[in-house]
């Protein structure tokens, strides 16, 4: 049961991220283009909307709202019809896969970030003359 909750709360997510992606923002001024060619959260989002047909879809919303309805009222929860679980499970092993593959892709952005960053913030280092060694020392004259 906590799986198909985090399954559910991973496409809700999904869905919102596609709607936030939707929406058309103000022109903003050009950015530097990314160092490596990695996909961005859009096109990722796409690719996974697109895995899922709209039919899936709205029985994915009819088995949630059913869910939500019978929890709340104290019956039982009827299972995911078997098709719908595969198309799931597949989804979220690609979830996995490619979550990781950016998130890997986000932490080398931050690791070349933090080594700039470090380096403009660098002292210089002084000039420096390592003293002379200490002469031997002298054995006492015993004569």
């Amino acid at each position: 049961m906590k799986s198909l909750t985090a399954l559910l709360l991973a496409m809700g997510l999904l869905l919102a991220s596609q709607m936030a992606c939707a929406q058309d923002p103000a022109p903003q001024a050009p950015e530097a283009p990314p160092v490596a060619a990695t996909p961005d959260l859009a096109e990722i989002t796409n690719r996974l909307r697109s895995f899922i047909s709209d039919e899936e879809m709205a029985l994915l919303y009819d088995y949630m709202s059913n869910s939500a309805v019978a929890a709340s009222r104290g019956g039982e929860v009827e299972p995911l019809p078997p098709e719908l679980e595969f198309k799931l499970a597949i989804l979220r092993e690609r979830l996995y896969k490619e979550g990781n593959a950016a998130m890997e892709g986000f932490m080398q952005f931050l690791h070349r970030e933090l080594d700039l960053t470090l380096k403009k913030f660098q002292l210089p280092a002084l000039p420096f003359e390592p003293p002379p060694p200490p002469a031997p020392p002298v054995p006492p004259d015993r004569s």
